[in-house]
C-alpha cells in the first residue's frame, strides 16, 4: 500500500514522553514484512514528570517510507523531525532518521505507533530506536535510552534493535492490504465497517463509517490491487453507529444502511440515492438478512442507550415495514451489536443481540433464555463444532471479559460453553469468524480495546481454540478495534478481514494461507449423491505428485476435471458461477472455467485421478488455480451429468 504523502508534518497525538529522564519499555517491529506494504512499529516509553521536550528517534533503512504515525498521548506542542533532536543523533550509513519531540508531558507509560512503507523489492536490515530528553526547554537533548549514546552505530542491545526482511510472500497468515484505504494516516474515528460485494465483479468491497470529523458514510470498490472510493450520494451523521449492506429492493444491486437509519440505495457502479430514515429511536447496532424470505433484504436495529430493538421489512418499491412483534420497546441497557441469522435451525431468520429472539419469518419475535448476562460489545455466529448448528461468540469488556461461545440446549435456550481456550481476562469489543487455514473449521479473530490488539484463535475441533502467534495482524492498538468483518477481497476463495481502528483507520489484511480451499455445492443429478473433488497431497512448490481426485463416479463410466484462472468469469465472457439448468442439468452449477480439461473413465473404487505436478519455481508461489469435476449420472435430463463442489488451489 502506497501514500502519496511520505511524511505527516505533525501529529495530532503522539509518545508524550516528557521530562528529562526517559526509559524504554516496549519496541515491537515485524521480522518479515512484504514488499511494497505499509506495516507498524510501536514503541512504549514512559518518563518523569520533569520540565522539557522529550523524543523519540527511529533509524530506518534507505529504502523506507515513514507514512503516518499516531500515539496515545494528545500534545499541543508535536515537532515532527526536530532539528535539534535529529542533530543529537548520527545514522549509520545506508539509514536515514525519524524523530518526535514533544512538550509538557506527564509522567505517564505512553505510546508511539509509526506507519512504515516497505520498499518494493525484497531486502533486509534492521530498525532501531533511541529516546531522549532534556533537562529543561532551554537544554540540549540527553541521549535516555540508550544512556549516553548518540551514534545509532553503537545501538547493538536487543531492547533496541529489531531485524526486518522484506519479502514477495509473507511468512504470517495476514498481511496489510490497504492501498487506497485510510490507514496509518486517519485520526478519524470510523466506529463500523462492512463488507459484501458493491459492485457484482465477485470480489468483496468494503463500506465504513466515519461519525467524526468526516461526512459520514463511505464505500470504497476493490479495483484490481488497490481500493478506490466511490462515496457519491453517500451522507451521514456525527453520531457514532454501525454499518451494514444488503440489497433492500431486491434488484440485484448492494445498498447500504447506517446505524442511525438512513439508508442508501446503490446502482452497482458507486452512486447512491438516499431513502428514508426508518427507525423512531436512537440507534447504534444495525444488521441485514432476509427475514420473511421475499428476495429483498430487511434491517434490524438496536439501540445502545436502551433496550429497544426494531426491524423493517425491504420492498420492491424501496419502502420499509415494521416487522417488530415481540420486540422490547423500553428502557434499560442495550447491546453494541445485532445479528439477523437462523441459529435456531427452523428455518426462519432470528434476531441476536444480548438474547436470541426467534423468528417466524412473518415479523413476529420471541425471546429466548440463557444466551449471555452481560452486555456483548461484539457478536458473531457460526458452526464451530461441524453438527450443522451455529453457535454464538460474543466479546465482551464489562463484569465479563474476553470472548464466550454460547451453544443451544434447547428450542431457544442457550448455554456458556466452557473451558474454550479463548481469552476472558482481556477486554474485547469485535469478533469476527473465518476459516483462514480452510479446513473446515471456524477460527475466531478477536478486537481489543486501547493497548490490546486483534488477535486470531486456530479452532482445534471440540470448541476448543488457541492462539495463533505471529498471525500478522497489529498489535498495541492505540485505540478500540471498533468493528471487523469478513470477506474475499481477491476472488481466490480464501476468506481476508477488514478492521477498523480508531486513530489508525480502515485496514484490509489479506489472507496469504495456501493450500485447498473448497467452495459451492454439487449436485448430485442421477447419482445417490453429487460426486467430490479434493487434493492428494499439497500443492507445495516441488511436489511433482500432486494430484486432483474427482470421486464418487459410477465405476467405467465418463468422468472429466477441469482447471480454470478464476471462478468468476470463463474464458473473460462468461459470468461465473452459471446456472446450468438451461443447458440440462437442473440444479447444477459451473463453478469454474475450463481452460484445461481432461477426461477418463472412474476405476473401480469410482476415482478418477489427473495429476497435476507442481515446479520448484519460486515465482508460482501463491499462484491459484481453480479445478471442478463431473460424472456421468443415468438420468432423463438432456445433459446427464452431476458435477462436484469447486475446488482453489493456492500453491505453498
Amino acid at each position: 500500500m502506497r501514500y502519496r504523502v511520505p511524511y505527516l508534518a505533525s501529529l495530532a497525538v503522539l509518545l508524550g514522553l516528557g521530562s528529562c529522564q526517559l526509559t524504554l519499555v516496549g519496541f515491537d517491529a515485524p521480522a518479515n514484512v512484504v514488499a511494497g506494504q505499509v506495516f507498524e512499529v510501536v514503541v512504549d516509553g514512559s518518563s518523569d514528570a520533569g520540565p522539557g521536550n522529550c523524543g523519540c528517534v527511529v533509524q530506518l533503512p534507505h529504502g523506507f517510507t515513514v507514512v503516518g504515525g499516531t500515539g496515545t498521548i494528545a500534545a499541543s506542542q508535536v515537532t515532527f523531525d526536530d532539528p535539534t533532536l535529529l542533530a543529537t543523533y548520527v545514522a549509520e550509513p545506508g539509514h536515514f532518521l525519524a524523530a518526535w519531540s514533544v512538550a509538557n508531558s506527564p509522567a505517564v507509560t505512553a505510546r508511539l505507533k509509526v506507519f512504515v512503507l516497505a520498499p518494493p523489492v525484497p531486502t533486509s536490515g534492521a530498525i532501531k530506536v533511541a529516546l531522549a530528553g532534556q533537562t529543561n526547554y532551554m537544554s540540549p537533548f540527553v541521549p535516555n535510552s540508550p544512556m549516553g549514546v548518540t551514534d545509532f552505530a553503537q545501538i547493538t542491545a536487543a531492547a533496541n534493535v529489531r531485524s526486518i526482511a522484506v519479502v514477495t510472500v509473507p511468512a504470517t497468515t495476514f498481511a496489510p492490504d490497504a492501498d487506497g484505504l485510510p490507514f496509518g494516516n486517519s485520526p478519524d474515528a470510523w466506529s463500523g465497517l462492512a463488507v459484501g460485494d458493491l459492485d457484482g465483479d465477485g470480489d468483496d468491497d468494503l463500506v465504513a463509517a466515519e461519525p467524526w470529523p468526516g461526512t459520514g458514510l463511505h464505500a470504497w470498490f476493490r479495483t484490481g490491487a488497490t481500493w478506490t472510493e466511490r462515496s457519491t450520494g453517500l451522507a451521514g451523521s456525527g453520531q457514532r453507529a454501525r454499518v451494514a449492506i444488503g440489497d433492500f429492493d431486491g434488484d440485484g444491486h448492494a445498498d447500504i444502511v447506517h446505524g442511525t437509519g438512513r439508508v442508501f440505495f446503490g446502482d452497482g457502479a458507486g452512486t447512491w440515492t438516499p431513502g428514508p430514515t426508518l427507525p423512531q429511536f436512537t440507534t447504534f447496532a444495525v444488521a441485514t438478512g432476509d427475514v420473511d424470505a421475499d428476495g429483498c433484504s430487511d434491517i434490524a436495529f438496536g439501540s445502545w442507550y436502551q433496550d429497544h430493538l426494531q426491524v423493517f421489512l425491504g420492498q420492491p418499491n424501496r419502502t420499509f415495514a415494521d416487522a417488530s412483534n415481540g420486540l422490547p420497546r423500553r428502557n434499560g441497557i442495550g447491546s453494541f451489536d445485532i445479528l439477523l441469522r437462523d441459529v435456531t435451525g427452523d428455518g426462519h431468520v432470528d434476531l441476536v443481540w444480548n438474547q436470541v429472539w426467534a423468528g417466524d419469518g412473518q415479523g413476529n419475535w420471541t425471546m429466548g433464555a440463557g444466551l449471555t448476562t452481560e452486555i456483548p460489545w461484539g457478536i458473531a455466529s457460526g458452526d464451530l463444532d461441524g453438527d450443522g448448528q451455529p453457535e454464538v461468540v460474543a466479546a465482551y469488556q464489562g463484569n465479563t471479559m474476553g470472548a464466550g461461545v454460547h451453544v443451544r440446549t434447547g428450542t431457544n435456550q442457550w448455554a456458556p460453553v466452557p473451558n474454550t481456550g479463548l481469552p476472558t481476562t482481556t477486554r474485547k469489543v469485535s469478533v469476527a469468524l473465518l476459516d483462514f487455514e480452510r479446513d473446515g473449521r471456524l477460527d475466531v479473530v478477536l478486537g481489543g480495546v486501547a493497548g490490546g490488539s486483534i488477535d486470531a484463535w486456530r479452532n482445534l475441533g471440540g470448541m476448543t481454540f488457541a492462539p495463533v502467534p505471529s498471525a500478522g495482524l497489529p498489535i498495541g492498538v492505540i485505540q478500540d478495534v471498533t468493528d471487523l468483518d469478513v470477506g474475499d477481497f481477491h476472488g481466490d476463495t480464501f476468506p481476508d478481514l477488514a478492521a477498523a481502528i480508531l486513530a489508525e483507520g480502515l485496514v484490509a489484511y489479506q489472507n496469504w494461507r495456501g493450500g485447498l480451499s473448497p467452495f459451492g455445492t454439487g449436485c448430485a443429478g442421477g447419482l445417490a449423491q453429487a460426486p467430490t473433488v479434493a487434493g492428494l497431497g499439497a500443492p507445495a512448490l516441488g511436489n511433482a505428485s500432486f494430484a486432483v481426485e474427482v470421486a464418487g463416479g459410477i465405476p467405467g463410466t465418463l468422468g472429466l476435471c477441469w482447471f480454470g484462472f478464476s471462478q468468476q468469469v470463463w474464458g473473460g465472457v462468461t459470468p461465473l458461477p452459471l446456472e446450468l439448468t438451461n443447458l440440462g442439468a437442473p440444479g447444477c452449477m459451473l463453478w469454474t472455467g475450463g481452460e484445461s480439461t481432461t477426461w477418463g473413465l472412474f476405476d473401480p473404487a469410482g476415482r478418477l485421478h489427473r495429476p497435476l505436478p507442481i515446479p520448484g519455481d519460486p515465482a508460482l508461489q501463491r499462484f491459484v488455480l481453480f479445478a471442478q469435476g463431473a460424472a456421468f449420472a443415468p438420468s432423463t435430463t438432456p445433459l446427464p451429468m452431476s458435477f462436484t463442489a469447486g475446488l482453489a488451489l493456492r500453491i505453498e
